[in-house]
């Protein structure tokens, strides 16, 4: 993810959310305003010290050493004297609403095991 870093939250596993500007000028005075998340999860962070029946080895050689969590959200032709106060809103919308479950404790165990579920899914669809 590109665009200038906006806030840096330190979350559990000594994980951290960052959250970028990623807006970009579209055409005469518009722009695309867009807001991006961050999370890197390092598999073997997010699984040490449980007492789980889970094989990190088989989720890491599924889905490798990490796997990246990304959300974006844009608003499209968004006026130039607009873009600031639209951007500050798409942040305050994010973090009354998605920041409290990206931040709750075992997101990225969830995630990361939806992620490896997802990948089991697809190998044994192509083996069919």
């Amino acid at each position: 993810m590109g665009g200038k870093l906006i806030k840096s939250i330190d979350l559990e596993y000594g994980l951290r959310l960052d959250m970028f500007d990623e807006s970009k000028k579209m055409i005469g005075d518009r722009w695309l305003v867009i807001l991006a998340a961050k999370l890197e999860i390092p598999i073997d962070n997010v699984f040490t010290n449980k007492n789980m029946a889970i094989d990190v080895n088989e989720i890491k050689g599924a889905l490798g050493e990490k796997i990246v969590f990304k959300l974006k959200r844009e608003r499209i032709f968004i006026d130039e004297s607009e873009k600031d106060v639209t951007f500050n809103n798409i942040f305050k919308l994010f973090t009354d609403n998605s920041l409290s479950y990206i931040i709750k404790d075992g997101f990225s165990e969830a995630f990361v095991l939806k992620r490896f579920k997802e990948a089991a899914n697809k190998y044994n669809e192509t083996r069919k």
